[in-house]
C-alpha cells in the first residue's frame, strides 16, 4: 500500500521492499519521493538533512551496486518536470541540455528526431537513467571512445543542503561525473553529441584463440567493437560497428534472433541444462551476418530484467590471464552456462577521480548470469579472481571492495571525499554502505 502525504509534494510512504531490476539489491525505504520540480526535490533533500536522516537517489534499478540502498528514503527523478533534450547550439557536434532522470534510450531516440546521437551507442530500449549512467561510469556498448561522463561539460546537482548547484568548474566536474550518488541529485547534465549516423554491422562466430591473438588489430580498426565469449563452448562472437552512409537494412532478421536467444536463456534456466549443451545451443545461433542501423537503433533491443551482472577493467597486460581464472572458477564449482561474457577495449578516463579506468587503458570484463539463477557464490569468487588480476570493479555492478581497497585502487580519493564533505557537509547521500566504500564525513 502507497500513502500519499500532504507535504513535501511527490513524497510517499511504503510498506513494501524496493529491489533492483535483478533482485540482487534490496532496501526497505520508509519513504520513495518523486519530486516534480527541482523545488520540490531542493525541499524533500532539507528535510531529510533537517531530521539527520539519509537519502540515495534511484532510477530504474538496472545498477545492482549495494550503496543504492538505504532505510530511510530514495528518491526517483522519473517524474520531474523539465524537457528530455534541449540543443542549445549546433555544428559538427551539438551542445545539448538534457534531463538526468530521463531514460537513456527514450533520450537517445529524442535526439535522432534533431539529427543527432550520444557519443556513444546504446540500445533503444535501454530503460538505465542518464544520471545512473553518469554517477557509475556506465558505457555505451563496448565503445572504446571515452565513457559518456567524459564528454560533460557542465551538469546541475542539488547538494546535501538543498543548494542547486550548475556545475563548470572542472575539479568539481572531477568528481561529479562519476560520484555514485554520494554528492547529490544529478539533474541536468550538458555535453556534446554527435551527428545522428548509421552503423554497418558485422558479427561473426570465432573461436576464443582468435580473441587474443586479434584483439588489439580490432580494436584498432573499428569504432565500436567487442567479443561475447561463452566459457563452456571455447566460442566467441565478434561484432564490428562502423559508421557508414549506406542505407539501413529492411528486413526482421534480427528480430528472429534475439527470440531464439531468448529462448536458450529460458530452457538453460529453467531446466538447467548441462553446461556444454546450453552453450553450445547459444554458438548456434550465432552466424554470419551483416546489416546497417541507425545509430539510436544500432544495438538490438535487450530484455535485461532479472539478468545479474559485475564485472571490472583489467589491465592490459594481464586480462587474458583472467579469463583462464574464470573458466577454472566456473569449472570447478559447476557453474550452470551463464550469458555470455562481454570483452571490450576501454580508453583512458582521465575525466573522473573514481572512474574504474582513471589508471590507463585496459580490458573490460562484464559477467551476467540468466535470469532465475543464483549467481551469488561463483559471482563471488569471480570478482576475487578480477581484483588478483588488478581489476577496478564495474560501479554498475556487485562488487565488496574495502575502504582500504578503495585507497588502494583509487588514489584521488582523499581529493573526492573532500568535495563530498563540500557538497554533503552532513553525511545526506552517505549510509553504511557508502561509509564503508568511501569512509565518513560526520
Amino acid at each position: 500500500m502507497v500513502v500519499s502525504l500532504p507535504k513535501p509534494a511527490g513524497v510517499a510512504v511504503v510498506d513494501h521492499p524496493w529491489r533492483s531490476s535483478s533482485g540482487a539489491v534490496t532496501a526497505h525505504p520508509h519513504v520513495l519521493a518523486y519530486p516534480r520540480s527541482i523545488e520540490a526535490l531542493s525541499e524533500i533533500i532539507c528535510e531529510v538533512a533537517e531530521r539527520g536522516g539519509t537519502i540515495r537517489p534511484v532510477g530504474e534499478g538496472q545498477s545492482c551496486n549495494p550503496i543504492m540502498a538505504t532505510n530511510d528514503t530514495m528518491v526517483s527523478l522519473a517524474q520531474l518536470n523539465i524537457p528530455m533534450v534541449e540543443v542549445n547550439d549546433t555544428g559538427p557536434r551539438p551542445l545539448v541540455t538534457m534531463n538526468a532522470g530521463a531514460a537513456i534510450g527514450a533520450i537517445e531516440v529524442a535526439l535522432s528526431s534533431y539529427g543527432c546521437a550520444l557519443p556513444q551507442v546504446f540500445s533503444p530500449n535501454a530503460t538505465a537513467t542518464l544520471g545512473g549512467l553518469i554517477a557509475t561510469a556506465g558505457r555505451g556498448e563496448a565503445a572504446i571512445a571515452p565513457p559518456l561522463h567524459a564528454h560533460i561539460l557542465a551538469m546541475e546537482i542539488v547538494d546535501g543542503i538543498g543548494h542547486r548547484r550548475w556545475l563548470t568548474h572542472e575539479d568539481a566536474l572531477f568528481a561529479t561525473r562519476c560520484s555514485l550518488g554520494t554528492l547529490g541529485v544529478i539533474t541536468r547534465v550538458a555535453m556534446r553529441v554527435q551527428p545522428d549516423t548509421n552503423y554497418g554491422i558485422t558479427r561473426v562466430r570465432v573461436p576464443m584463440e582468435a580473441v587474443f591473438a586479434d584483439f588489439e588489430a580490432h580494436t584498432q580498426d573499428h569504432d565500436v567493437v567487442w567479443f561475447d565469449w561463452l566459457p563452456h563452448s571455447n566460442q566467441a562472437l565478434l561484432t564490428m560497428m562502423d559508421k557508414t552512409d549506406e542505407p539501413v537494412t529492411p528486413g526482421g532478421k534480427a528480430a528472429i534472433r534475439r527470440l531464439a536467444r531468448r529462448g536458450m536463456h529460458t530452457l538453460a534456466a529453467n531446466f538447467r541444462l548441462p553446461r556444454h549443451l546450453a552453450a553450445t545451443g547459444m554458438a548456434s545461433l550465432w552466424s554470419t551476418n551483416e546489416e546497417v542501423q541507425a545509430a539510436a537503433h544500432a544495438i538490438p533491443p535487450k530484455d535485461v530484467r532479472g539478468v545479474h551482472h559485475m564485472g571490472a577493467v583489467l589491465p592490459a597486460a594481464t586480462w587474458k590471464d583472467a579469463i583462464y581464472a574464470l573458466y577454472d572458477v566456473m569449472v570447478s564449482m559447476n557453474v550452470p552456462a551463464p550469458l555470455p561474457v562481454q570483452i571490450t577495449a576501454v580508453a583512458h578516463d582521465t575525466s573522473a577521480w573514481l572512474s574504474p579506468a582513471s589508471n590507463g587503458p585496459g580490458v573490460q570484463l562484464t559477467l551476467a548470469a540468466i535470469p532465475g539463477t543464483r549467481p551469488g557464490p561463483w559471482f563471488g569468487a569471480a570478482m576475487d579472481v578480477l581484483l588478483h588480476h588488478g581489476g577496478r570493479p564495474n560501479w554498475d555492478g556487485v562488487h565488496r571492495l574495502s575502504l582500504e581497497q578503495m585507497h588502494e585502487l583509487y588514489p584521488e580519493i582523499t581529493s573526492f571525499n573532500a568535495v563530498r564533505t563540500e557538497f554533503d557537509p552532513a553525511g545526506v547521500f552517505s549510509g553504511v554502505q557508502v561509509a564503508t566504500l568511501l569512509g565518513r564525513i560526520r
